[in-house]
């Protein structure tokens, strides 16, 4: 690889694929009622008559005095308005959500960004399932930085004991069966192996006593 090529090379975060969206708020008072998901990005947060509601590229909040609605944008299948200030949202598992406004603008601004979101995606990476899925592995590369050292295996201290799969074929029997090996066991036969499941170390804590 040549110099003018590696230079080339660049390393794009998820932050940089999908980025998050500036949250517009209708009051400066009002924060998003919910914990985010990975890659999920709040656009919007208002006040309905009675009710706090938030839009974000994976779902529908809408936080009530004594309930709750919280429906992902794609169970949404149609949004209208009715009574001039009512919005009506039917979802695809025939579930009917009502929400109420003060005026008339407020509720045809939410019924423009509703029937945006539930537009369906231009193109297939506009999903939240790639959004969600590109978030989580940064999050996971950047724990494994950082914590992978407490968890790997050192060849030097040897295997530590644990849950032993064989796989063996045998004609009337099913080929997985577990074993434990005792402690003292270090030298594990051709036809086992640890299970993907254990660690090959464990940390266990200890209290010392002091007489």
């Amino acid at each position: 690889m040549d110099e003018e090529t590696r230079h080339s090379l660049e390393c794009i975060q998820a932050n940089q694929i999908f980025p998050r969206k500036q949250l517009i708020r209708e009051d400066e008072n009002l924060q998003v009622p919910f914990l985010e998901l990975h890659g999920e990005s709040t656009e919007y947060v208002g006040r309905a008559e009675d009710a706090i509601i938030a839009l974000s590229n994976y779902r529908l909040h809408i936080k009530f005095k004594e309930s709750l609605v919280n429906v992902p944008l794609q169970l949404i299948e149609s949004v209208e308005c009715r009574d001039i200030f009512q919005l009506h949202l039917t979802c695809k598992d025939c579930k009917v959500i009502r929400c109420q406004f003060s005026t008339f603008e407020q509720c045809q601004e939410w019924l423009k960004r509703l029937n945006n979101a539930i537009r369906p995606p231009a193109k297939i990476e506009d999903l939240f399932s790639f959004a969600y899925h590109a978030w989580c592995m940064e999050v996971y590369a950047s724990e494994k930085e950082q914590h992978g050292d407490l968890c790997r295996p050192d060849d030097k201290t040897g295997i530590h004991r644990g849950q032993v799969t064989s796989f063996r074929t045998n004609r009337e029997a099913e080929p997985v069966l577990e074993h434990i090996l005792p402690d003292s066991s270090l030298n594990i036969p051709p036809i086992y192996y640890l299970s993907p499941s254990e660690m090959a170390l464990t940390i266990r804590s200890c209290c010392f006593l002091h007489m």
